[in-house]
């Protein structure tokens, strides 16, 4: 029962960091890593603070205003 649990979680994992691959290179044009899709959750947080800081450099930071939400 674990097994299946951790095995339901990995997959999950895998299309999550694809997903949010997806976003990162269709919004600030970032490269598709394939490699990271199949590592650990720590690759999740890498794509997110990447898009994070993508946009927090970004010359109009609209963020935190709320414009795009």
């Amino acid at each position: 029962m674990i097994a299946t649990i951790i095995i339901i979680a990995y997959i999950a994992n895998i299309f999550l960091n694809r997903w949010i691959n997806k976003i990162e290179y269709q919004r600030y044009n970032g490269p598709i890593i394939p490699a990271f899709w199949f590592t650990s959750l720590l690759c999740t947080f890498v794509f997110i603070a990447s898009i994070l800081v993508d946009n927090f450099n970004s010359p109009n930071r609209t963020w935190f205003t709320g414009k795009n939400w």
